[in-house]
């Protein structure tokens, strides 16, 4: 009964079942599909309708735009060389129109500044390199580098659509490949204002005699040399190689330079950045110390850039010993008694005496520098 049974109900129950998880796997397949369907189908729909959103976003901030905004547009796009089209896909927020409206206004933002950041080659030099972002700010707290256009009003009333074009005067600085803001400045004075206002005929209130012009053409050029100097300074600065073998960040108590100074496998690679340090830095102050062959014809100012340039170098040379990498290594071989140092304090100590022989120096020629600023600017006859 049992085997009659179990061949009835296998022979005639079985294959139904079987054919009844199939259909299951079809109706849950079917049911998976769909689903995907519906998901793909629901980003897109969200892709779409975010990209309607942004769109009509642009549309509303595009209708702030009046006479002042294309005016001031079409002069950025032209000295960037760009399509206005281009400049206004980055302008159209209400964050950038915000800036405008700032600048419009009474009494408002004195300048408006457009910067232009350079896209990045991908390793491949010869590709041209194209706009990247640009943006108006007012400059007080984004770092500039590539191109900014600089827009001035020279009028404390409301700029309007009559007047935006007589009461605004533009500018451009270029980092160029220095990449320095230093280097835009000085190539803009030198280049452009000096020779400009050497060729100036009307002076204003200037008019009254000579002297005054020759003053401020001296002032002027002096500030170039001083940027020129500052530029110099930042070249020169010396940074001392990083210690790739060992994480210093992890040694800033003395108890954990007494627990790495127990440590050979710390205390090996130290020794050996602690000896290039030494290397580098024994290169700079033989460098430093070496005799300056300078013209018969320099005067004081000569002398005083120098030492200006070499107090740049020992004190970035100080920042150096006195960071916080540099500070772990002296810190842990201190810890372990490291016999490197002995020679580690002797240049210590030849760096504090450069770093004060230099300050001194520079102090001692800015007091003879107002005495000797005459000589330069005038003739035997006006000092008589």
């Amino acid at each position: 009964i049992m085997s009659d049974k179990a061949g009835g109900g296998g022979g005639g129950g079985i294959r139904p079942t079987v054919r009844k998880h199939a259909r299951r796997s079809n109706q849950d397949g079917q049911s998976k599909q769909r689903k995907s369907h519906v998901f793909l189908s629901g980003g897109v729909d969200l892709q779409k309708a975010q990209q309607a959103q942004d769109k009509e976003a642009k549309e509303a901030q595009r209708a702030r735009l009046d006479g002042r905004h294309a005016f001031i547009l079409d002069t950025v796009a032209g000295r960037l060389q760009i399509e206005r089209s281009e400049l206004d896909e980055h302008m159209l927020s209400a964050e950038q129109l915000d800036k405008f409206d700032e600048f419009f206004a009474q009494n408002g933002l004195r300048r408006l500044l457009f910067y232009c950041e350079a896209a990045p080659t991908g390793g491949d030099d010869s590709a041209q390199a194209k706009p990247r972002r640009i943006f108006s700010t007012d400059g007080v707290h984004e770092a500039f580098s590539g191109t900014c256009i600089v827009c001035i009003r020279t009028t404390a009333k409301a700029l309007t659509t009559a007047n935006v074009s007589q009461e605004t005067n533009f500018g451009t600085l270029d980092t160029g490949d220095s990449g320095s803001m230093l280097t835009a400045m000085e190539t803009c004075l030198a280049d452009i204002f000096i020779p400009a206002l050497k060729t100036q005929s009307s002076w204003g209130q200037l008019d009254c005699g000579g002297q005054e012009q020759t003053g401020f053409m001296s002032a002027l050029g002096a500030f170039v040399e001083i940027l020129q100097g500052a530029e110099k300074s930042l070249k020169d600065t010396v940074k001392l190689s990083k210690c790739a073998d060992v994480d210093l960040a992890t040694f800033n108590t003395p108890l954990e330079y007494l627990s790495a100074a127990n440590n050979p496998d710390v205390i090996e690679p130290l020794e050996k950045c602690m000896l290039k340090w030494s290397k580098e830095i024994e290169q700079v102050l033989t460098e430093s110390e070496q005799m300056r062959k300078e013209a018969d014809n320099v005067g004081p100012n000569v002398e005083l850039h120098h030492w200006k340039q070499r107090t740049a170098k020992f004190n970035s040379l100080l920042d150096c010993i006195n960071s916080q990498a540099c500070r772990a290594v002296v810190g842990v071989l201190t810890a372990s008694r490291s016999k490197q140092l002995k020679e580690w304090r002797k240049l210590d100590a030849r760096i504090t005496d450069g770093a004060n022989e230099a300050k001194d120096n520079v102090k001692f020629l800015f007091t003879l520098d107002k005495f000797c600023q005459p000589l330069y600017k005038g003739d035997p006859v006006s000092m008589l």
